[in-house]
C-alpha cells in the first residue's frame, strides 16, 4: 500500500503528522495530476523492490537454516 497525503494547508504540523503516520508522499494542492501519477509509480516501484528484497532474504534464510533443509523430518 502506498500512502500519500494531499493537503491544501501546508504546515510544519501537517508535514510532521504525515511522517508520524508513515506517509510515503506529501503533495500540496493544487497539484498536477501527472506529478501525482509519477509519484505513485515511483512509490509502487520502491515498495515492490522492497518486497522482492525481503522475499530473497527469506529464501536465503531457508537455505541456510537446517530445519528447512530437511524435506522429510520423520527421517532425522
Amino acid at each position: 500500500m502506498v500512502k500519500i497525503i494531499i493537503t491544501g494547508h501546508p504546515s510544519i504540523e501537517n508535514a510532521a503528522k504525515a511522517v508520524n503516520e508513515k506517509a510515503d508522499g506529501y503533495i500540496l494542492k493544487p497539484f498536477n495530476v501527472v506529478q501525482l501519477l509519477e509519484m505513485i509509480k515511483k512509490l509502487i516501484e520502491e515498495k515492490t523492490n522492497e518486497y522482492l528484497r525481503m522475499f530473497d532474504e527469506v529464501e536465503r534464510a531457508k537455505k541456510n537454516t537446517p530445519i528447512f533443509r530437511y524435506q522429510q523430518p520423520d527421517k532425522w
